[in-house]
């Protein structure tokens, strides 16, 4: 009986890595795409903080103006939980697609790319966990 219940266990693991996995391509793929396409630069300024409040965390979002193509453009910074990074008017750069300056990101927001590899790491263990179990469990 312990046998099988850490087969459905390690299965269930295996598959949630899998998942998160696939979630992590997702987001790299993103990252990637938004790389390739904002080929040109300019400063923004941070302008206001969208929050965001559930039950038990408020995530402010920095809200960055930028100027592309003779317009004012704005582009969010990754959410990130408690205090941000980026204070109201800090200048910093922004990256932007010249075909669709209102595609853009913040070359220096790290956040992105840390949930990226949090992402990652979390799947692969979770993957390797739910194998290693399942193959004991046989």
């Amino acid at each position: 009986m312990f046998g099988s219940s850490s087969a459905i266990v390690g299965g269930v693991l295996f598959a949630a890595g899998l998942i998160v996995l696939l979630i992590a391509l997702v987001v790299l793929q993103r990252i990637r795409m938004l790389h390739s396409r904002c080929t040109a630069r300019t400063r923004g300024t941070v302008i206001r903080f969208v929050e965001h409040e559930n039950d038990w965390n408020l995530t402010l979002t920095p809200e960055i103006r930028y100027d592309a193509d003779g317009r004012e453009r704005t582009v969010l910074a990754a959410a990130t939980a408690g205090l941000p990074d980026m204070h109201l008017d800090e200048r910093t750069d922004v990256a932007y697609d010249p075909t669709h300056p209102d595609v853009a990101y913040l070359p220096a927001d790290r956040h992105v790319g840390s949930m990226a590899c949090t992402l990652t790491a979390a799947g692969a263990v979770c993957l390797v966990a739910g194998a290693a179990l399942a193959a004991a469990s046989a």
